[in-house]
């Protein structure tokens, strides 16, 4: 599958899309390293040149950079974490799958919860501006419309229990998403201020 298709196919026709991805055989490791790990480094990047290139400007003659070292640290502890975040979203996907009357599958799991993702990476481009970090997170909302679609086709959910799914998943993911941040500046700040 050419990961380019795959992204328009699924931020454009998702509905059509949904149902190519849930008869196709794959594995965690071919998710990840095909599509997962390629599709993260958008923001990421996007934040290390925001942050140490670009920089925040605090007036008309002032403007501050993260230094590079720090900048590819905190881009890449985010990275790391955005699929360390991805991994276990899809493990709390699987393990409510039978409470919510699905059949437990990690793979098909995994699948909803990357390919969800789609527009949240997309969107990370715009942390290149550092003042418009809170859009990235107001575009990254069509991820739960595509979860959605993904639990609904992939899944199998029932429409009744999909709502409680679906807003079980999405609490999971904010917690996952703002632990994931904070961490990545816990691990980065000593270094920030030592330079």
């Amino acid at each position: 599958m050419n990961n380019l298709k795959r992204a328009i196919g699924i931020l454009i026709n998702p509905k059509y899309e949904w149902e190519i991805i849930k008869t196709e055989q794959t594995t965690t490791t071919k998710l990840f390293k095909n599509y997962a790990m390629l599709i993260a480094l958008i923001p990421a990047v996007a934040i290390f040149i925001g942050q140490s290139v670009i920089g925040l400007s605090l007036g008309e003659k002032m403007t501050y950079r993260i230094p590079i070292i720090n900048g590819i640290l905190f881009s890449s502890v985010y990275y790391a974490f955005n699929l360390l975040g991805l991994y276990l979203l899809a493990k709390f996907v699987d393990v409510l799958s039978q409470t919510f009357g699905a059949e437990k599958n990690f793979s098909s799991s995994l699948k909803v919860v990357i390919y969800s993702f789609t527009p949240f990476a997309a969107a990370g481009i715009v942390r290149i501006v550092i003042s418009f970090e809170w859009l990235h997170l107001i575009l990254g909302l069509y991820t739960f419309y595509l979860m959605y679609l993904g639990l609904k086709t992939v899944k199998e959910i029932k429409p009744e229990k999909l709502p409680g799914y679906l807003t079980i998943v999405f609490m999971i993911s904010v917690i996952l998403y703002m632990v994931s941040e904070k961490i990545a500046v816990e691990i980065t700040m000593p270094v920030f201020g030592q330079l």
